[in-house]
């Protein structure tokens, strides 16, 4: 059980540093982008379905654990990683300002602002 733990916060501590500049070895905002929605020749839809359902398990996973309030309460129903691509590529156009910053913290609060759960909603 310990193990798990340990294992599920390495995997979630990028998603709680939303602050933290991608500038080490993490992928921005901005490398991510490129992936699901850059140029021909730059864009590799697989690789930014992989990456944000990766946020997305882990999201879940955390949720399972019940230990971790992620703030994301993603719908039990009709909800594809597609979608959740296409939240993730909506927030990084509409905030520039944050691409700089870790890719998983971003695509971390871009579900959080689409699918809060009901205690976290404004």
């Amino acid at each position: 059980m310990r193990l798990r733990m340990v294992v599920l916060v390495a995997s979630l501590w990028p998603a709680f540093a939303f602050a933290q500049d991608a500038s080490g070895s993490y992928l921005s905002g901005n490398d991510l982008l490129e992936k699901c929605a850059g140029e021909k020749g730059t864009q590799d839809p697989n690789f930014c379905l992989g990456y944000v359902a990766g946020v997305v398990d882990t999201l879940v996973t955390a949720a399972g654990a019940k230990h971790w309030q992620t703030g994301v309460c993603l719908p039990e129903t009709s909800f594809t990683i597609g979608q959740s691509k296409d939240v993730v590529t909506k927030y990084l156009r509409e905030y520039p300002e944050f691409r700089h910053r870790v890719a998983a913290n971003i695509a971390w609060r871009a579900l959080l602002v689409a699918f809060p759960c009901k205690e976290h909603s404004h």
